[in-house]
């Protein structure tokens, strides 16, 4: 069986000098791919088979010049919506970010003893590269009502 969903994912950059850029993937299938300048609400449907999928979106296009006296770029997760329900308290708690350091900032981190962590949950903005992961059912009304119980595991 298949259902059809609608997804609204708005993203918000901040930056001095090079955009942000990001893809948005369902099962590794592209729905989006493109730099963002502000605020961008994506929308788009993906026709889904009852079983486990995940929705990835992939931040790129910062180089080690783009920190530099107090000046960053960011790429800023602001909403995700699903078939009409904004998911905000399962992304905060299920979702995670793996960041991609740039070198040799990583490795001066390192040797300063700053554990760098590979994997963040619930993150939302996204100062590095990387990558940014949730994990979810279809029927999608049903992973909804699992979450509410409590019945979701990651």
């Amino acid at each position: 069986m298949q259902e059809k969903i609608e997804f609204r994912i708005t993203l918000s950059s901040e930056f001095w000098d090079k955009q942000p850029t990001a893809e948005i993937y369902i099962d590794d299938q592209l729905k989006f791919s493109d730099s963002v300048s502000g605020s961008r609400t994506i929308i788009f449907d993906h026709n889904l088979n009852f079983g486990p999928h995940q929705l990835k979106i992939v931040r790129a296009n910062k180089t080690n010049d783009q920190c530099q006296n107090g000046k960053d770029q960011k790429l800023n997760l602001v909403s995700v919506v699903i078939d009409g329900v904004n998911i905000r308290n399962i992304i905060w708690h299920y979702s995670w970010y793996e960041p991609k350091y740039p070198q040799p900032w990583a490795l001066l981190q390192q040797k300063q003893g700053i554990q760098l962590e590979s994997r963040i949950f619930g993150e939302t903005t996204f100062g590095h590269n990387g990558t940014w992961y949730l994990n979810f059912t279809s029927p999608f009304y049903r992973y909804v009502m699992d979450w509410m119980n409590g019945d979701i595991v990651i």
